[in-house]
């Protein structure tokens, strides 16, 4: 704990000073306005829109309450796994009502996903352990739901086309956040935030060129878990298969073009 302060005040000093950041606290009212401040602080710019303004009011409110108690980022890590894999297993039920329930369980679990980085940033316990953790559960949690939907389909109307779907949009998670692993959290020491900005590495890529071109664009709108919405109404209607042909083409259209965009940082670096 007090390597990863010291780490974070050292970071913190070499940044120019920004306006407000000092509160003087003279009450209870003083001291939520304070409180206030710093949980908005912990929301990304690249956050969407439907994260912005419901997920991220649910994760900071939870947020607020987990930050009083001794529970960590990877206890927080683990019970968002957990209730995403009960979200899978709902999923698998080739029976409408329960696959909404099962979407309904996956959408909690994405905001529960939150907390641990907002835990994580408050209390100054980010670690290299806990940034593995984060991107791969939350990854297994896709992909255990890619397939239960695969399942769901095949169950209902046997037809293989629902497997190659299944397997298709679970390898381009797996490609993907194997491929983001590799190149990005691997570099990190723990002492930094673990964010992973898609069109490049998080505040260093922002510094250099702050407009990002179509391609990171694209990867960035990819990456961002809007999907998760779009299930609820698709699973009411008995439309996941829709859902499941944009798994398995975005995914892997995801995964190519995070090799262009490597590809290029790296020519760009040694030109």
């Amino acid at each position: 704990m007090a390597g990863r302060l010291e780490g974070a005040i050292r970071s913190a000093v070499q940044q120019p000073p920004k306006r407000g950041l000092v509160e003087r606290v003279q009450s209870s009212t003083d001291a939520r306005r304070a409180e206030d401040r710093l949980l908005k602080g912990l929301v990304k710019e690249s956050d969407s829109f439907l994260t912005r303004h419901i997920d991220r009011r649910i994760s900071l409110a939870i947020t607020r309450r987990l930050a009083r108690t001794r529970i960590t980022p990877n206890q927080i890590t683990l019970l968002h796994f957990c209730i995403g894999l009960a979200g899978a297993v709902l999923f698998a039920q080739p029976v409408r009502w329960v696959q909404v329930l099962g979407a309904l369980v996956f959408l909690f679990s994405s905001t529960v996903d939150g907390c641990d980085g907002e835990i994580a940033r408050l209390k100054f316990q980010q670690s290299r352990l806990g940034g593995f953790l984060d991107i791969w559960l939350d990854n297994v949690v896709h992909i255990a739901v890619f397939a239960a939907i695969a399942v769901a389909l095949h169950r209902e109307a046997p037809a293989d086309r629902f497997l190659w779907l299944g397997i298709f949009a679970c390898l381009g998670v797996l490609l993907s956040v194997g491929t983001i692993s590799w190149k990005t959290l691997r570099h990190k020491s723990g002492a930094e935030n673990f964010f992973v900005s898609v069109g490049g590495e998080a505040e260093a890529d922002a510094a250099r060129k702050p407009k990002k071109d179509w391609i990171q664009n694209i990867d960035d709108y990819l990456a961002r878990r809007d999907f998760i919405y779009l299930l609820i109404p698709l699973a009411a209607f008995g439309k996941l298969e829709w859902f499941l042909w944009a798994a398995a083409i975005g995914g892997n259209l995801f995964f190519l073009s995070l090799l262009v965009l490597y590809a290029r940082a790296k020519t760009q670096a040694n030109s």
